[in-house]
């Protein structure tokens, strides 16, 4: 799928586990880097899924992402980092990943694609969103986390602004 900022976004399978505990979108994330990066490599989230890139856990930790998109682009290797000001580099053939909170006790790895005005612009669910610069931090920087949700990310070693780039 393309959308205004023409940059692909796969659409992410269906959550597995206990409640939907995995969601699959930091394989989907990791898709969509690969894929607007590389456009000749087509490597579905699917593909990565079977092919051992998850964890155990609810979700995807970063580190596990970075390893399997390391293992795909060696010769361009991604890093995390923690930088709010990278959002602004982002666009449709540099995309960069973002772990948001996206509702209460629920965090999403989305693919940004661009700015554009005062907002962010990126790919998941296999469309384009769009969301104001102040939401998308908000979002970014778990500044809406209750107590559980703060406890949950710093025991599993998540930080505000987590980036994979």
């Amino acid at each position: 799928m393309r959308g205004p900022f023409v940059s692909y976004s796969w659409d992410q399978p269906a959550s597995a586990g206990i409640a939907g505990w995995e969601g699959r979108c930091g394989q989907t994330c990791v898709a969509n880097l690969l894929k607007n990066r590389r456009p000749g490599l087509h490597v579905s989230p699917s593909r990565l899924i079977a092919t051992g890139g998850g964890d155990l856990g609810p979700g995807s930790m970063p580190s596990t992402l970075l390893q399997l998109i390391n293992s795909r682009s060696p010769r361009r290797p991604y890093q995390l980092r923690n930088e709010r000001r990278i959002v602004v580099q982002a666009h449709p053939h540099n995309p960069i990943g973002c772990l948001l909170q996206w509702d209460e006790n629920v965090l999403h790895w989305v693919t940004v694609v661009g700015t554009h005005g005062p907002n962010v612009i990126f790919n998941h669910w296999g469309r384009q969103q769009t969301l104001p610069r102040t939401e998308f931090d908000e979002r970014w920087g778990f500044r809406s986390q209750g107590a559980l949700d703060w406890t949950i990310s710093r025991m599993g070693g998540l930080s505000p602004y987590t980036t994979l780039s």
